[in-house]
């Protein structure tokens, strides 16, 4: 089983975001005979190298009055001022459904 795992640092105006690939591999053997599924998982990560992302920026994370900064595996992808619009607002609100996650401002960054 293949998954996509993000990690987000933010120091500043600058995000560093780290993307891998996780591959779940099972190295315990299923037992039915107890009526009981026990099965390990080795968990192997590599660095991803296609796709896109859409940062979520809100004057919480960063300064939005300030130029932001987004590395992505350690190579720089963004650097600007990120101007907050409704249509921001409206998307992340759509996406989460969660009022304590309202972001004015995005960005999307490529992975590759």
């Amino acid at each position: 089983m293949r998954r996509t795992a993000y990690e987000m640092t933010i120091t500043g105006n600058t995000i560093d975001l780290t993307v891998n690939n996780v591959t779940l591999t099972t190295n315990e053997p299923v037992t039915p005979s107890t009526g009981t599924i026990n099965i390990g998982v080795e968990k192997t990560k590599t660095p991803a190298t296609q796709g896109k992302i859409r940062v979520y920026l809100s004057n919480e994370l960063v300064n939005l009055s300030q130029p932001v900064t987004i590395n992505v595996n350690g190579v720089q992808k963004f650097t600007g001022n990120v101007q907050p619009s409704t249509d921001n607002l409206v998307e992340s609100c759509r996406i989460f459904y969660d009022p304590m996650r309202v972001f004015p401002a995005s960005v999307e960054v490529s992975v590759n």
